[in-house]
């Protein structure tokens, strides 16, 4: 599948030369992280030689990268919020993404909170949702450090991780797309 993978995205980039983007954080950090490095056993590699060499030459982004460097310079910030709420995913720390979303954020809120206490909302997957208890575990301090704030939005960067939070801090988590869609207007001229 991860050759398949490589193969399509070889012919949808145009071999390399449009970037691929993707929208949820631990889905890139898969394509980052997993293709080229995971081992299967000795001397035994998951990309063929020629979707390896493919595979470098790939431009992939995550979305917080995308916002950051490629839309808001193109946007002004015409609607902006005054408190958000930020929920990083494990692999957007893992992938070192927690500034840019943050950088992200401060340009369209006067305050961003990232609570002390976040963490692994135990999404993992499909976990939360078999197991509620792990997600109401993981979640409870920082559910409790935020308890009586009031945010214009509050925002993370993968659709499970999103569903669990809203479901166990009880507030309407979004992709950080919709921070962005919701404060920026097009630049005029």
């Amino acid at each position: 599948m991860a050759n398949r993978l490589v193969e399509h995205f070889w012919q949808w980039s145009d071999s390399g030369r449009i970037p691929i983007f993707c929208d949820t954080t631990s889905c890139t950090h898969t394509l980052l992280e997993s293709l080229l490095n995971e081992d299967f056993g000795k001397g035994y590699r998951v990309l063929s030689s020629e979707n390896a060499d493919r595979y470098a030459k790939l431009r992939i982004m995550d979305l917080t990268t995308w916002l950051h460097d490629h839309a808001l310079p193109r946007l002004d910030i015409g609607r902006k919020k005054r408190a958000v709420l930020l929920h990083p995913t494990c692999a957007c720390q893992q992938l070192g993404l927690t500034p840019t979303l943050e950088a992200i954020a401060r340009q369209c809120a006067d305050e961003v909170v990232i609570p002390n206490h976040w963490g692994c909302c135990a999404a993992s997957g499909d976990r939360g949702f078999m197991y509620p208890a792990l997600a109401e575990s993981a979640t409870r301090d920082e559910r409790l450090e935020i308890a009586g704030r009031q945010f214009d939005g509050a925002y993370s960067l993968a659709k499970t991780c999103e569903i669990v939070l809203t479901s166990e801090i009880k507030l309407n988590y979004e992709s950080v797309a919709y921070l962005v869609d919701e404060s920026t207007i097009a630049k005029s001229g």
